[in-house]
């Protein structure tokens, strides 16, 4: 391992106390508890479905993981950074020691759900209808989906962009989510953004198809390529994120 490497991985380290030290921990953990509450507490005796668990898991969890991120970003953004990204760290060090303390955070939040909500099953001896294996396979497409929403987030935090770029990514984002341009089929505007919007909603594909593979637990014939195309798009998102973060003249905020 390199020093390099080994420089990232000890700010991801030092953020990640500083992050617990700091309490800001605890949103994480309220969220948890609430999830489990209003989401997957045992209401009948019919037990929890696996189907059920990844599809209003995995949506909580993309949302807390994107929350997640920017919070550590915002704590990365203060002038004490400026003492390491004037050593041997660097930029790129430093903001990937950032996106990996987010990723620790994501999956100790995803481990901690998981956990609690088996706990719970076991305690009121109700049919937890997920076994281990399947809880695997929905776990891979879904970790990989919550770090892309992280690298997403991260792409667009105020240390790395300002807030131009950062608007107009998010009226591409608005415009490749968007299911109204359908409706506009007899204007003239409609044969520009019809285009576009399939454009920008490529890189969408393999999220969509990460989240359908988690929550039907049994990977087909194109799931390896979901799988492949989800890596793809978090290297493109982080490496579009470092490449920012390098030529952007820096004032962190105090």
């Amino acid at each position: 391992m390199s020093a390099w490497s080994r420089g990232t991985m000890a700010f991801a380290g030092f953020t990640l106390q500083e992050y617990l030290r700091s309490g800001r921990i605890a949103v994480e953990g309220v969220a948890v508890l609430a999830a489990v509450w209003l989401l997957f507490w045992p209401r009948s005796a019919s037990g929890l479905d696996g189907r059920l668990f990844f599809s209003l898991g995995g949506l909580f969890l993309l949302a807390l993981g994107a929350y997640t991120a920017m919070a550590i970003m915002r704590l990365g953004n203060r002038p004490q950074g400026y003492v390491l990204l004037a050593r041997r760290l660097g930029r790129s060090g430093y903001l990937l020691g950032l996106y990996l303390a987010s990723i620790i955070v994501v999956l100790a939040t995803y481990l901690s759900l998981s956990l609690v909500v088996a706990l719970i099953y076991a305690l009121y001896r109700l049919p937890l209808n997920l076994t281990l294996a399947g809880w695997w396979l929905g776990t891979v497409p879904l970790v990989l989906d919550m770090a892309l929403a992280a690298a997403f987030m991260t792409l667009l935090s105020p240390l790395v962009m300002s807030a131009a770029p950062r608007l107009t990514i998010l009226a591409l984002f608005v415009v490749a989510l968007s299911t109204d341009l359908t409706k506009m089929a007899a204007l003239p505007i409609a044969n520009v953004l019809g285009p576009l919007q399939m454009l920008l909603g490529l890189p969408l594909l393999p999220v969509m198809g990460g989240f359908a593979l988690a929550v039907q637990q049994t990977y087909g014939p194109g799931a390896l390529g979901i799988i492949a195309g989800q890596v793809v798009v978090g290297w493109a998102l982080l490496t579009a994120a470092v490449y920012a973060f390098e030529r952007r003249d820096l004032i962190l905020s105090s």
